[in-house]
């Protein structure tokens, strides 16, 4: 995977989202939410494009990545 960004072009295939956690209790539910904060002429304001939940199996989970497509964002 690339460098982390912040900052996407409207040509971008797909974005990759990842965490990792340190110290979580056992059985520990992650959820991750991804929002679209300012993206002017494509979604309203704070706009949730996507969000996944996972159970970690222990406390210092290696992280789960997710594919998030861009799907949807050129519809409002």
């Amino acid at each position: 995977m690339g460098k982390p960004a912040t900052t996407f072009s409207s040509d971008t295939p797909q974005i990759y989202a990842r965490w990792q956690g340190h110290g979580l209790r056992g059985h520990a539910k992650v959820r991750a939410v991804w929002i679209a904060e300012n993206v002017t002429e494509v979604a309203p304001p704070d706009y949730k494009v996507d969000e996944a939940s996972a159970i970690v199996d222990s406390p210092n989970s290696l992280g789960h990545s997710r594919s998030l497509a861009r799907r949807g964002l050129g519809a409002r």
